[in-house]
């Protein structure tokens, strides 16, 4: 269930997940967006996240959802096994990730993994510091840069 003063009390060390999934998923065509069909019994979106719940993975500090404002209720009513909110995402998959940001507490140093809505196979081992991992960027403040 999404809970957005859980993150506040978040552990700087381990990683934030970040889904952009205000999308409309017009190319698909048939009228629900696709990252709310139907994957084994759920909402592909909802087993996108669980996928980095389950074991194996790196233990998360929260999830910041941005979603379409028609599925909002749909996705605060999902129960993570950690902590989770969600936001009416923008226009575009840039300003969904800065509204999910805006909801992440202020530790300059947390990592933040930004991750695709309808991709529910996220690899383990880059993610633990394995082959392919992600090299540490140098930390910039987040701005807007848009309207």
């Amino acid at each position: 269930m999404s809970n957005p003063s859980s993150l506040a009390s978040a552990d700087p060390q381990r990683p934030f997940l970040v889904i952009p999934a205000g999308g409309r998923g017009l190319r698909m065509g048939g009228g629900l967006p696709k990252q709310f069909r139907d994957w084994d019994g759920r909402p592909l979106l909802q087993a996108t996240v669980e996928a980095f719940l389950t074991p194996g993975m790196p233990p998360l500090a929260g999830i910041a959802l941005a979603v379409p404002e028609s599925h909002l209720e749909e996705a605060r009513s999902w129960p993570f096994q950690a902590p989770c909110t969600v936001v009416i995402g923008g226009d575009t998959r840039q300003e969904s990730v800065w509204l999910a940001l805006q909801t992440l507490p202020d530790l300059p140093l947390a990592p933040v993994m930004i991750h695709d809505a309808v991709r529910p196979f996220p690899p383990a081992a880059p993610l633990l510091g394995g082959p392919g991992s992600p090299q540490p960027l140098r930390w910039r403040p987040a701005r807007r840069t848009f309207n």
